[in-house]
C-alpha cells in the first residue's frame, strides 16, 4: 500500500501535500522520516530540508539527512560486502551525509542534546570511515558504544578503526570482548 494511501486523511489531497502540511515543520519532519523508511531519499530530503527552513526539530533532521544520504550513497542497500569505494558508493551523497552529521551533532552539543543523537553515531562513523577520516569516526563509534549501543558489528566496526588507526592494544581488546574472536590478533 503506497503511503500517500496510508496518510492520505491527515497529510495528502489532490495527489500532493495538503497546504497545512507545508506549513507544519513537525508534519514535514514525520514525512521525511516515513518516505526514508520507504527507501523515497529524494522526497524524504525534500521534506527534512522543509522541516530545517520552518525551525522544527532542526539538529534532528538534519541527522536524519546524514542518515538519507549515507543511504542514498550505498544505493538503499543497508549492508554492502566486499565495498568497492568506487563502484557501490557514491562518493558525493557520503560527503553530504557527513556534513550533516557535523551540522547535527555541533547543534546538539551546544544545546546541550548531544543524546538524543544516539541512534546516529553509528552510522556517522561508518560514513566518516569510507571518506578516510578514521579519527573522527572514532569518536563516533566510541560514543555509539558508550551510550549502550552494543551489537557485535558496532565492535567490529570500533576494532577495524582501531587497526587502521595503529592502536593494536585497543583493537584487541575489542575483538577479544566479543564471542568467537581470539585474543590475539596475528
Amino acid at each position: 500500500v503506497p503511503l500517500e494511501t496510508i496518510l492520505s486523511e491527515r497529510y495528502f489531497e489532490d495527489g500532493g501535500q495538503k497546504e497545512s502540511v507545508l506549513k507544519e515543520p513537525s508534519a514535514l519532519f514525520t514525512l521525511g522520516q516515513l518516505f526514508f523508511r520507504e527507501n523515497r531519499f529524494d522526497e524524504a530530503i525534500e521534506n527534512l530540508s522543509l522541516s530545517i527552513e520552518k525551525g522544527s526539530q532542526e539538529f534532528q533532521a538534519m541527522a536524519m539527512l546524514g542518515n538519507v544520504f549515507l543511504m542514498k550513497a550505498f544505493g538503499g542497500k543497508e549492508k554492502i560486502s566486499d565495498i568497492n569505494l568506487n563502484r557501490d558508493i557514491d562518493l558525493k551523497y557520503l560527503a553530504q551525509s557527513v556534513a550533516w552529521f557535523e551540522r547535527a551533532f555541533k547543534i546538539a552539543q551546544e544545546l546541550g542534546f548531544e543524546d538524543d543523537l544516539k541512534t546516529f553515531y553509528a552510522n556517522a562513523s561508518s560514513a566518516y570511515f569510507l571518506l578516510g577520516k578514521h579519527r573522527e569516526a572514532y569518536e563516533e563509534i566510541k560514543k555509539a558504544i558508550g551510550v549502550g549501543l552494543r551489537e557485535e558489528d558496532l565492535l567490529l566496526h570500533k576494532g577495524k578503526i582501531e587497526v587502521v588507526l595503529g592502536r593494536m592494544d585497543e583493537a584487541k581488546r575489542t575483538y577479544s570482548s566479543l564471542d568467537g574472536y581470539p585474543a590475539k590478533i596475528e
